[in-house]
């Protein structure tokens, strides 16, 4: 198989990590928002701001489930190539690096939906503690807000159990 083909297969698995993440942090966002809503039509807004990709870093089983979908990545890449060398055919060829791309990113959202639900719930148990409002992305808030984002990560710290991922 040539290297470009084999940058071309780990450019699109990358690409669909890369936008499964995107998805992920912006489901935080948008449940950590629409929360936040409902408790705004009751009165003036308090605005809390959060950094999602550093929650998503310091989640105590982040490093694990980055670790366990390498392993995954390097098993599937080699994988691929092993039936790519098997056809010349380039329709087959696409069809095998699409197939293998979507059972990652089915993987990853299985691992990472878990963390995700956590990060979102301690969003809202700080949001719900101060008395916040609305939260928002901080490169979104071009001014003001309160920096919840140690007080989520420490919540995380105290809420979820480190070493614990779903099978």
């Amino acid at each position: 198989m040539s290297s470009e083909r084999m940058l071309l297969n780990r450019a699109m698995l990358s690409r669909g990590i890369i936008l499964l993440k995107k998805a992920l942090l912006a489901g935080l966002l948008s449940a950590a928002f629409t929360v936040a809503t409902a408790d705004a039509a009751r009165g003036a807004d308090t605005v809390g701001v959060v950094e999602t990709q550093k929650i998503l870093y310091q989640h105590p089983n982040f490093e694990l489930v980055a670790k366990q979908m390498g392993e995954r990545g390097r098993r599937k890449e080699a994988e691929i190539q092993a039936a790519l060398e098997k056809t010349t055919d380039p329709d087959e060829q696409r069809r095998i690096v699409e197939e293998n791309a979507r059972e990652m990113r089915a993987e990853e959202a299985r691992l990472m939906t878990p963390i995700d639900r956590e990060c979102q719930d301690a969003v809202r148990t700080v949001a719900q503690k101060r008395k916040i409002t609305v939260v928002l992305e901080k490169t979104s808030a071009y001014y003001g807000g309160t920096d919840i984002t140690e007080e989520v990560i420490r919540q995380l710290r105290a809420t979820v159990k480190k070493g614990e991922l779903p099978k």
